[in-house]
This record gives structure tokens, sequence and C-alpha cells, in this order.
């Protein structure tokens, strides 16, 4: 680290913003997270070659993307696109790193929420890419296996089209099962039990695999968990939704 950055003391800045991410609890009004991503976006003019940096904002900027997925889908897309742009401009800088690999492989999941088929397939491939980078490098993070589960769950569903398209991006076109998502998801579970969101997609994946029973019980485990971000609030409106099916 040079002099100037050291100068802005962005280790104790680093600790600071990481205390406000990792308390949701305490801010369920996401103000954590917007305050993370002022106080970051504050020090970007100087730190534009900091990777270190810049894969926290992009990870600041995804989380405070949040607290919009259910009041302001134009706010929510433009973090969106702003996170995957510091994430890229990490990873410019540092391609040997686990946490910048996590968040481009977040930002590009993300980001296919707005994207046309051609692009999900090749947002897609990259996203399988930078996972599997990033476990390489750490292979006990949580949030990673969540996403590798959620790239299976995804692969597993493509439409008879998005093969067709895939097959003529690819020569070898990305293959999954439910069975594989699940074995991530679980693998999440077991780091870290008691997420409301991984176990609704336990639940998911047993549904598709025709297991009722199993997926009644994840989505009422899931249920019992309490609320505590924005994020679990959609989690917990998607549970709710379908044990009303069952």
């Amino acid at each position: 680290m040079s002099e100037t950055m050291a100068s802005v003391d962005l280790q104790a800045l680093f600790k600071e913003v990481t205390d406000l991410l990792d308390n949701d609890k305490e801010y369920p009004d996401g103000s954590n997270r917007k305050r993370a991503y002022e106080m970051l976006k504050e020090q970007y003019s100087s730190n534009t070659q900091n990777y270190e940096y810049l894969w926290r904002l992009a990870r600041a900027t995804y989380l405070y993307m949040q607290n919009f997925m259910l009041t302001d889908k134009n706010r929510h897309k433009e973090l969106c696109f702003e996170a995957k742009g510091y994430a890229f401009d990490a990873l410019a800088l540092n391609e040997d790193d686990p946490d910048v690999h996590k968040w481009c492989a977040m930002t590009l999941g993300t980001s296919n929420d707005y994207a046309g088929t051609n692009e999900k397939i090749k947002n897609g491939h990259a996203m399988k890419h930078h996972i599997e980078e990033s476990l390489k490098r750490r292979p006990d993070e949580r949030t990673v296996h969540h996403l590798l589960g959620r790239w299976c769950y995804n692969v597993s569903g493509l439409s008879w089209l998005e093969r067709k398209v895939a097959s003529a991006l690819f020569s070898t076109p990305p293959e999954s099962s439910y069975e594989e998502a699940l074995k991530s998801f679980l693998e999440a579970e077991r780091i870290f039990p008691d997420w409301k969101e991984n176990q609704l997609y336990i639940a998911l994946c047993y549904d598709q695999m025709k297991d009722k029973a199993k997926a009644k019980e994840w989505l009422q485990r899931g249920e019992r968990i309490p609320i505590v971000s924005t994020d679990d609030e959609a989690a917990d409106k998607e549970i709710k939704k379908l044990l009303s099916k069952y």
C-alpha cells in the first residue's frame, strides 16, 4: 500500500465498514449498508488503483443495492451495475484474490436480472469461472457455495431455447442438475446454518426433485428464521408464497 493510501488509514476504514456490514441484526432498516457505501465512496477518487478498496466498495454497493430490492427497481439496477464495475476494476488489478473473484461472480449473477438471453448465457459462463477461482483460494466461503448452488439451479432450469443459444455461444454449453445445486446449498448450510435465503433454495431443489415432504420441511425451517434484512424479507415472502401451495 502506498504512502498516500496509508495516510487515509484505509485499514481502519475497512474494519469499520466490515463491522457495519457484518451486523445486519443491529440495523434491520438497511442504514448500515447505506452508511458503509457512503464511507467508502468518499475515498473513491484516491483509491481507483487499490484492488482491496475496490472489492470492498463492490461489496458495500451490492449490499446497499439490496435495500431497494422490493421498493425501487431503477435504483436497484443502477447500483447493480455500479457494483459490477468496481468488482471488475479490482479484477484488472489483481486476478489472484478470492474476494475479487467472489464479487465478480456476485455482481454478474445479479446483473443477469437485467440481461437478454445471449448476455445471460455469457455472464453465466463467466460467473462459473469466478466461483471456481474463489473457491480454489478459499474453499470454506459459504456465500460462494450458495452462489455455486444458484448457478447449478439456474443452469438446470434452462429452457430449450436457452440451451440452443448456449450451444451456439460455447463449444461446451453449461450443464448441471438440481442434485448438484442441492449439494452446494447444503454445504453453505453446513458452514453457516439458519440462513433464510439458502434454506429457501434447498426447498426449491427438493421441489424440483419431486420430494415434496423435504421441500415443505425446509420451507417451514426457513420461515422460522427471523427477518433481519431486506434480502431476508424477500426470501420470506417467497417462502410464504410457496408454503401456501402445500
